[in-house]
């Protein structure tokens, strides 16, 4: 098999949205990055907000797949316009993807 390019994308999920979801009700979700930890923060975001956003991801919230050489996995992009719990709507770009054993979420990007 050939890896497709660095940065190329598609318009397919590689991951199903129902196994994000229940992933994320069970709190199997993991920071992947220096980055994001910082940019969760900075949407005055905790652990259970997270949860509950990547719990409320909709199909039409799919922007794009995308494979980096440096992980060569396929990434999923969703971008949610999501309610705070303090009443702020946020437009968000989250980048995830799946452990290997489809088990864990890895969030590689959250932020707006």
């Amino acid at each position: 098999m050939v890896n497709p390019a660095n940065g190329e994308k598609r318009d397919a999920p590689e991951y199903s949205l129902d196994a994000i979801r229940r992933l994320a009700e069970s709190g199997h979700v993991e920071y992947r990055g220096k980055k994001i930890r910082r940019d969760v923060a900075e949407l005055r975001f905790n652990l259970d907000d997270v949860l509950d956003c990547l719990q409320k991801l909709q199909s039409h919230h799919f922007a794009h797949s995308i494979w980096y050489e440096s992980f060569p996995r396929w990434h999923d992009v969703y971008k949610p316009v999501y309610r705070a719990r303090d009443g702020r709507t946020i437009n968000l770009y989250i980048k995830l993807r799946l452990n290997r054993d489809c088990v864990v979420i890895q969030l590689c990007s959250f932020h707006d």
